[in-house]
């Protein structure tokens, strides 16, 4: 008798041991996932420079992020702008898509310039391109 209940509970300990040990790894796996940056669309409503922040409306709803010296500002074309909140790309309206680490920007990726402002029509700084001497 005793040796049978001895039996069972080592049985189901065995049996036990691995789902709850899958469990706790299935727990650990999860919140990293949670805890990873993940990209967010959204319009900017409002830029406050002062306390570095950034207001976008994602999916209806008001969501606040904090900017800082490590964020980037990558252009359409992943160009680096240096110009951080100050960027005109960053106005108000405009779709901005961003890799949010809890409430931290880690990227900005800034859309389009419109073509509206003079800045804009300035030919690029472009190396001529060298020709190759024909043979």
């Amino acid at each position: 008798m005793i040796r049978t209940f001895v039996g069972a509970v080592l049985g189901l300990t065995l049996a036990v041991a691995p789902a709850a040990a899958k469990n706790q790894a299935f727990k650990t796996a999860n919140d990293a996932i949670k805890a990873a940056p993940k990209e967010v669309t959204g319009k900017v409503k409002s830029v406050n420079e002062e306390k570095g922040t950034v207001v976008l409306t994602v999916d209806g709803k008001d969501m606040t992020f904090e900017v800082n010296k490590d964020t980037k500002f990558v252009g359409p074309l992943g160009g680096v702008s240096e110009k951080g909140l100050k960027d005109d790309r960053m106005a108000k309206g405009n779709e901005v898509t961003v890799i949010v680490d809890g409430k931290t920007l880690k990227e900005v990726k800034l859309p389009r310039r419109t073509g509206d402002k003079e800045e804009d029509k300035k030919p690029a700084d472009k190396k001529p391109e060298e020709k190759k001497p024909e043979k």
